[in-house]
């Protein structure tokens, strides 16, 4: 399996000679957008999928707008499975307070203030147009996984 992380896109595309934060990496996400209309996690994909040989899956891990969901749907048809997990805030509070994102000088290190930002604000509206919710709460890591799998391996059987 492939993965692919926007993450990476996104720092790949900023100045390598500093320390990146959450808002370099929300400021430079919404930038690509803007310019490309979200076509840019498509073409991240492409490129991956153009050097290595996917013979199962390829995981794009995390899109953030409907129009990413949107075209990489309307280029790989349904061979795009798009999978949302989700959690409680209080969780995803949790969880993003034990991630590190370089220097905080965005003033982005607690939860609250990097949900201020319209991209992230949206990202829930996106499991209304997922294949599959997987609640990360409720489930854990290897649950999570495992959910994943049996979803991925009914579809590709149809």
């Amino acid at each position: 399996m492939t993965v692919l992380q926007t993450r990476e896109l996104i720092t790949r595309s900023l100045d390598r000679n500093r320390e990146v934060d959450r808002g370099d990496l929300q400021s430079e996400g919404e930038r690509l957008d803007r310019e490309t209309g979200g076509a840019w996690v498509r073409d991240g994909l492409k490129r991956v999928l153009d050097r290595v040989s996917v013979e199962n899956a390829a995981v794009v891990d995390a899109v953030r707008t409907l129009d990413q969901v949107r075209i990489l749907r309307d280029t790989y048809g349904s061979a795009v499975s798009h999978i949302h997990l989700t959690a409680p805030d209080q969780t995803l509070s949790s969880r993003y307070q034990a991630r590190s994102f370089g220097s905080d000088k965005s003033g982005l290190s607690a939860y609250p203030y990097m949900r201020q930002n319209e991209t992230e604000r949206m990202v829930d509206s996106l499991s209304a147009v997922a294949n599959i919710v997987i609640d990360t709460d409720v489930n854990d890591k290897a649950e999570t996984f495992h959910i994943a799998c049996v979803f991925l391996r009914s579809v590709a059987t149809i």
